[in-house]
């Protein structure tokens, strides 16, 4: 389960797809990439950093960042995309061939999950048989080929059911449990934006430079200044993520949400509305950064949430309606 800090709390539903959607490099970020990188090489208090190479070192980071335990592409895959890394003649880095790459990490991590979610689905793994996987990654070596490849995957799942079973924590229905994990780890995939894309490519990039530079993109540099305030305008709530459902984890003491009396820990929130507006956005399906977005504002003005309460029987809703204000973040 993954939590987003947020204090204030689209798209219709998403409908899962067991198929990758490619994310295609726009113009403007090509052009930013552009920008981005004479910043770099102007400013950057490095100004040694060898060029004639660059490329190369680049797309060799991308591997190791995207397949670190070899467990995705194949050996002539790899060397292919050096080859071409190499075969780039301008002294920078190639955008283009970066976001070729990506996509195909996502593809491939989404033909992994479905292969995954068939082998939960047959249900025909022999725990008698003695089989061995290994999983220090260190001196792994890429597979020549993909039936190799997907032996290890098969390998994989075996021990993701395994340790299913074995788990204290564990539901009393280890393998749906498994296939709702591999179909939530491919709905992420599949919610990404091009900035997300665009963000792993260019922080790999100024990783180049060095270990400390990084990219921010709007959305980063919009939490990062919340986290250098300790402040910001919203609701008062801590949100999570479960399953399709943004719902709410806590409530932070003397916020608009607590105030209301209206909302408790694990209400899952369906649409919101901005006061003024009548329209209702359905989020559930969204990511958490989408929804906070809705829920975020100026403080004084007012947002209307529908909530599913947690200890309804019949999934009754409500609706509540905040006016946001700037909250603290002390304990932060």
């Amino acid at each position: 389960m993954r939590y987003f800090f947020i204090l204030i709390f689209i798209f219709s539903t998403e409908v899962f797809s067991d198929t990758y959607n490619k994310v295609e490099l726009s113009e403007i970020k090509k052009e930013l990439s552009r920008e981005i990188f004479k910043k770099l090489e102007k400013d950057h208090y490095l100004k040694k950093i060898k060029k004639d190479n660059l490329n190369e070192g680049y797309f060799s980071a991308i591997i190791k960042r995207v397949d670190e335990s070899k467990n995705l592409f194949i050996a002539d895959e790899i060397q292919e995309y050096i080859k071409k890394s190499k075969n780039f003649t301008e002294y920078s880095f190639d955008i283009e061939l970066a976001y070729e790459l990506i996509n195909l990490y996502f593809e491939r991590l989404v033909e992994f999950s479905n292969f995954q979610i068939e082998l939960i689905e047959e249900n025909q793994f022999d725990f008698t048989k003695d089989e061995y996987l290994d999983i220090f990654y260190e001196d792994n070596e890429w597979q020549s080929n993909f039936e190799d490849l997907k032996h290890l995957w098969r390998l994989d799942t075996k021990n993701d059911l395994l340790v299913a079973k074995m788990s204290e924590s564990s539901s009393s229905e280890p393998n749906s449990d498994l296939i709702k994990r591999y179909k939530n780890r491919i709905r992420r995939i599949n919610q990404q934006k091009e900035e997300d894309i665009f963000s792993l490519a260019i922080n790999i990039l100024t990783n180049q430079f060095d270990p400390h530079s990084s990219y921010l993109s709007p959305r980063s540099a919009e939490d990062f200044d919340v986290n250098m305030s300790l402040k910001l305008s919203g609701i008062g709530a801590l949100l999570g993520v479960e399953d399709d459902y943004t719902k709410i984890i806590n409530l932070v003491p003397g916020g608009p949400a607590e105030k209301s009396g209206k909302i408790n820990p694990e209400d899952r929130i369906t649409k919101i509305r901005q006061v003024g507006s009548s329209e209702y956005e359905d989020v559930v399906g969204w990511r958490i950064d989408e929804v906070v977005d809705l829920i975020r504002g100026e403080a004084g003005t007012e947002v209307e949430i529908e909530f599913i309460s947690f200890d309804s029987d019949n999934d009754s809703s409500k609706l509540v309606i905040l006016k946001r204000e700037e909250i603290k973040l002390e304990d932060r």
